[in-house]
C-alpha cells in the first residue's frame, strides 16, 4: 500500500491502521547492547506451547508487521501448526471492516494531540524543517492538507507515516497479520485478538509527546540501514537480534516499557485463557518473542514448556 498515490482520507486511514504497526519503527540505525539478565533463545519465528494442563498445543509465531513483497515468507512448521489450530490470535483487530467502521469513525480523534499541541511546539524550527522537507520530498496528493494534519498528529503516528512511504515504490508492501487474516476467512479460523485498539491508544498515550518528537527526529535523521537490518534479522529468523534492535537506549525507556513488556504482561493471562478453550495460533510482532520481559520467558514462568519449531529454510 504506497500512501504517495493516496487521496487525504486513504492517507489517513492508513495512520489509524499502523497502530498496529508501531513497533516496526520503535528501534534506532544505533548499535544496542542485548537486554541484560536475558535469558538466550534459539533463533526461531515458531514455537509450541505445551504443559502446564493443555490438553493440546498452542504456539507463537513472531511476525514483522510490514515487509517487501519479495522478502516475505512462512517458515517451515508454521503450515502443520495451523493445521492442529482452530484460532487465529492476533495483537489488535486489523480486518478492513473492523478498521475502517470502527476506528476511522470511532477513534480518528485520538490520534491527535490534546490541548491544541502541535508538533512545531515540541522541536526546534532546524528539526521541524526537517520533518516538513521530508514529506515534502514525497509526491504526495493534497500535500498542504496532510502537512497540517502531520502537525497535529501524535508523533509516533507520523513516524508510522514516514515509514509507510520509504517502503520502495516499486515494491509492494504485506503485511503477515493481513495474510493470517485472509487464512483465517478462507479456511474457517476463528479470528481472535490479544488488544483492543482503544487500549494501544491508551498506551500511547503514557508517552509524553516530547519523548515521541524526539523518536520522530531521530529516525528521519538516520539512515535505512537499520529497516535493512531488520529485515535481515528476521529472515535468519534471529529473535534475540530483533529484540536489541528494539530495545532502546536509556532515553527510550517509556517505549521499551510501554510498548514492549508492559502489553507483554498484559497479554500473558489473556493467552492462557485463550488456550485453555482450545488449540491457538498466536501471531505477534517478533520483537515481543525474546528477551527476560519476553513472552517465551513469561510463558515459562508461568510453568509452561515453550519450544523452538525452526526446521531448514531455504532462501
Amino acid at each position: 500500500m504506497i500512501l504517495r498515490k493516496m487521496p487525504l482520507y486513504l492517507a489517513q486511514l492508513s495512520i489509524v491502521l499502523a497502530i498496529a504497526l508501531v513497533l516496526s519503527s520503535c528501534f534506532s540505525s544505533k548499535k544496542l547492547a542485548p537486554e541484560a539478565e536475558a535469558t538466550p533463545v534459539a533463533p526461531s519465528l515458531l514455537w509450541k506451547i505445551s504443559g502446564n494442563g493443555l490438553d493440546t498445543p498452542s504456539y507463537l509465531y513472531g511476525t514483522v508487521h510490514i515487509i517487501p513483497e519479495e522478502l516475505f515468507f512462512w517458515p517451515e512448521g508454521v503450515e502443520e501448526a495451523l493445521n492442529n489450530t482452530a484460532t487465529i490470535t492476533l495483537e489488535t483487530d486489523v480486518s478492513v471492516r473492523s478498521s475502517f467502521k470502527f476506528l476511522w469513525f470511532t477513534l480518528r480523534g485520538k490520534l491527535y494531540m490534546r490541548n491544541d499541541t502541535t508538533l512545531d511546539m515540541l522541536v526546534d524550527s532546524q528539526s521541524y524543517r526537517e520533518i516538513i522537507q521530508t514529506f515534502s520530498q514525497n509526491n504526495l496528493k493534497n500535500k498542504e492538507l496532510i502537512l497540517k494534519m502531520v502537525n497535529r498528529l501524535k508523533p509516533i503516528f507520523t513516524s508510522q507515516f514516514l515509514y509507510m512511504l520509504e517502503m520502495d515504490g516499486e515494491s509492494r508492501a504485506l503485511s503477515y497479520e493481513r495474510e493470517l487474516a485472509k487464512i483465517a476467512r478462507e479456511f474457517g479460523f476463528k479470528l481472535d485478538k490479544l488488544e483492543r485498539i482503544s487500549e494501544v491508544l491508551g498506551i500511547l498515550d503514557s508517552i509524553p509527546y516530547r519523548h515521541q518528537a524526539k523518536l520522530l527526529v531521530e529516525s528521519i535523521r538516520s539512515s535505512r540501514d537499520s529497516t535493512v537490518v531488520l529485515y535481515q534479522l528476521y529472515r535468519q529468523q534471529d529473535i534475540e537480534g530483533l529484540h536489541s534492535l528494539i530495545i532502546q537506549e536509556a532515553d527510550s525507556k517509556p517505549f521499551v516499557h510501554w510498548l514492549l513488556h508492559y502489553r507483554n504482561r498484559m497479554w500473558i493471562p489473556r493467552m492462557e485463557r485463550q488456550m485453555r478453550k482450545g488449540p491457538v495460533f498466536f501471531a505477534v510482532g517478533a520483537g515481543h518473542l525474546a528477551g527476560k520481559n519476553g513472552l517465551i520467558a513469561l510463558l515459562r514462568k508461568r510453568g509452561y514448556s515453550v519450544t523452538p519449531m525452526r526446521k531448514r529454510v531455504k532462501f
